[in-house]
């Protein structure tokens, strides 16, 4: 099989900001000397060295409990995680270092600094969240009087429409796995099984052995908030699992440790999110397609289905979604789709 190049022109680097120049205030000699404001940080999103015990403690429990009561996985900890360590590291700027003394001006003044630095709508509204959620939480807990970013409202966030591949594009991608030898049959069924199911990058790699019911042709998923949800397997995706697991994954584990992922590396070890990432990126480009991600996967899996005529109910089902109002943005991509497809075959489409 040869290899078509794909060029992708290099990321053009963001403008800097230029602040603002500030006009010198006219002096008065009666009046007092206005007090020297404090300089705001360079980068808010820097973690600070040394941040106060209080906020350190209050962010463990707070995470605790996304963690045990709210069932939230490792990787929306970690961002929230982050989201608040930078939020704090501008708070040890402002000498503010007690939950106590947080003013709605102080996370508005935040924002404000992220959105100078170019920081998109999308990551700056979660940011908000992140903030507003570690604060109810400690009203909750007695531990500060009120909630003062309770009012705030974040930036408008335009949501883009999902981008999906089309059905020739999706098997020109998966057909490039040879699976004749073991490598090319792993990454066969991997994607057989996170297109036919629409699960998401991060369900993928956590898949167990157990999971999966090839009898019924049914895969048991935890998803967001540790909701399970089944999701049917098709035939294709079912016979090349009952290969995988009969012809590779004996091959890859260790039996002294098996980890019980359903998935392994050549390694015996469990795939990474990063790392099956660079793989559907690799593989993409041999398929000369361009930077395809797991999720337009995910995305492609709902469309296909839409266009076939599935039920939006289903589909919301399948995809775990917990409001409706997500699973129906994929009826503007179909939307769109019939628009192009009147447009360009009735006659009085056009003038």
């Amino acid at each position: 099989m040869t290899k078509k190049a794909s060029h992708h022109p290099a990321a053009p680097k963001p403008a800097a900001n230029k602040p603002a120049a500030n006009k010198p205030a006219a002096k008065n000699p009666v009046a007092p000397k206005p007090a020297a404001k404090k300089r705001l940080p360079k980068s808010p999103v820097i973690k600070a060295i040394n941040l106060p015990a209080g906020f350190l403690a209050g962010l463990s429990s707070y995470l605790g409990h996304l963690r045990v009561e709210r069932g939230f996985s490792k990787n929306t900890l970690a961002s929230y995680d982050n989201d608040l360590r930078s939020f704090f590291s501008f708070l040890v700027s402002q000498d503010v270092s007690d939950f106590g003394l947080i003013k709605a001006d102080h996370i508005e003044a935040f924002l404000g600094l992220l959105a100078q630095a170019n920081i998109k709508a999308v990551t700056r509204s979660r940011k908000l969240s992140s903030i507003k959620g570690l604060l109810n939480f400690l009203h909750d807990e007695n531990k500060i009087p009120g909630n003062p970013g309770f009012d705030l409202k974040g930036p408008k966030i335009t949501k883009p429409l999902p981008k999906a591949l089309n059905q020739d594009q999706v098997n020109r991608l998966i057909e490039i796995c040879d699976p004749r030898e073991p490598t090319g049959l792993s990454y066969r069924t991997m994607l057989e099984v996170l297109y036919g199911a629409g699960l998401r990058v991060s369900e993928l790699c956590d898949l167990t052995v157990g999971q999966i019911h090839l009898k019924d042709g049914f895969v048991k998923v935890r998803g967001k908030g540790s909701k399970d949800r089944l999701i049917p397997l098709g035939e294709v995706a079912v016979s090349f699992l009952e290969r995988y697991l009969r012809e590779v994954r004996p091959n890859l584990r260790d039996p002294k440790n098996d980890p019980q992922s359903l998935f392994l590396n050549p390694n015996g070890q469990p795939y990474t999110r990063h790392t099956f990432y660079r793989l559907l990126a690799k593989m993409a480009k041999i398929a000369g397609l361009p930077q395809t991600s797991p999720h337009q996967l995910r995305h492609s899996f709902a469309t296909h289905l839409l266009e076939g005529g599935a039920d939006l109910r289903a589909v919301q089902m399948m995809l775990g979604h917990s409001n409706l109002s997500t699973t129906e943005r994929y009826l503007k991509v179909e939307d769109r789709r019939l628009q192009d497809i009147h447009r360009r075959y009735h006659p009085r489409a056009k003038d």
